[in-house]
């Protein structure tokens, strides 16, 4: 290939993809490069992210509201956000607690986006044997705290029966009185899943055009016609993504959602294992 093909290519090429608003949105590189799945963009949107959070002895010795003494819970409250922890103890059975997180957490889904609304913790009970004696019979376990960092509810998943529309329906419920001057939770996950599969017809639309311009890339030569008819794709796709970045931007302003915690890891993915 040519130098002045190489140039010419690096003039219409189309850009990574970027961030969702206020670091809420992607975290990944370009969108649909990974080949298979959905994109890091789509991830870093979808995916379900916890931090892991231990249990001290004397949280223990108040059962279930000693849950709501953790750092995780009290800094939610502090900044008027909810709270979930996830309680589970991976050696009772390690293939299934895997399947029950791809089941539970998997994106893209309705639960990923709910969540958003939450910051999330994970405690393994497997670490400490008092935790395990007070929840184990009960985990997988998932307990709620509203803004003020009561309990609001909880949903035991004994014998990793995955339920994805229990764990919804308890985040919906704890949510309920919630959204003071924001969107009501049922609505932001609808309005946010149709962005997602705006943005993934995007991308699709992205792949289309770069896997064009690479075969007329081993042609060696693009007439002038093919280039600027490359060029107006181009620019097409530049303003649906603005148009569509722009409309996240908006909803997320309105919905105020918690700042990802740096310390988080996505699970459920465990094809990737990524954070």
């Amino acid at each position: 290939m040519s130098w002045a093909l190489v140039a010419l290519l690096s003039c219409i090429a189309l850009p990574a993809q970027r961030g969702g608003a206020g670091g809420q949105g992607a975290q990944g590189g370009p969108g649909g490069g990974r080949g298979f799945g959905p994109s890091e963009a789509i991830l870093g949107r979808m995916g379900t992210y916890f931090v892991d959070v231990t249990l001290s002895e004397q949280m223990l010795f108040k059962g279930m509201n000693g849950l709501a003494e953790t750092t995780l819970v009290k800094s939610a409250s502090k900044d008027g956000h909810l709270s979930l922890l996830y309680l589970f103890d991976p050696r009772t059975d390690k293939r299934k607690h895997e399947n029950f997180e791809s089941l539970m957490f998997r994106a893209p889904s309705n639960i990923a986006i709910a969540l958003r609304y939450y910051k999330c913790g994970r405690v393994d009970l497997s670490q400490d044997e008092m935790a395990r004696g007070m929840f184990g019979k009960k985990s997988p376990m998932f307990v709620a705290f509203n803004e003020k960092g009561k309990v609001a509810g909880n949903a035991s998943m004994k014998g990793y029966k995955g339920k994805p529309r229990v764990l919804v329906a308890l985040v919906t419920r704890a949510a309920k009185t919630f959204a003071k001057g924001k969107v009501q939770l049922p609505k932001f996950v609808k309005q946010y899943r149709n962005f997602l599969n705006d943005y993934m017809l995007y991308e699709g639309k992205q792949r289309t055009l770069q896997n064009k311009m690479a075969r007329l890339a081993k042609k060696g030569t693009i007439p002038v016609a093919k280039k600027a008819k490359l060029d107006k794709d181009t620019a097409a796709l530049v303003a649906l993504e603005k148009k569509l970045l722009k409309a996240e931007k908006k909803l997320l302003d309105r919905a105020k959602l918690p700042v990802r915690d740096e310390k988080a890891t996505r699970i459920g993915d465990r094809r990737r294992g990524r954070r």
